[in-house]
């Protein structure tokens, strides 16, 4: 499960990393977008990453799984309890 978590990490570092290329007003679009409850876990999770000086900046265009397909519903598979 440790790895899992290594994963996880390292994607949410992509995935902002991706983000803060973006224009600024695509970034302030996104605190629409999101809402306000999730908008609040996207910077507490920038946030952590910032403070534990683990965020990496690093070019993601030539990674090999950016060159599959994604799903066209991310939530599929989430359980709701």
């Amino acid at each position: 499960m440790t790895n899992e978590y290594g994963v996880i990490a390292a994607c949410a570092q992509d995935f902002l990393s991706a983000l803060s290329e973006r224009p600024k007003i695509a970034r302030v679009l996104l605190r629409f977008v999101f809402g306000k409850v999730a908008y609040r876990e996207f910077v507490f999770l920038a946030d952590c990453f910032i403070r534990t000086k683990t965020y990496m900046n690093y070019e993601l265009n030539n990674a090999s799984y950016h060159k599959e397909e994604p799903r066209k519903d991310f939530s599929e598979g989430f359980l709701k309890y």
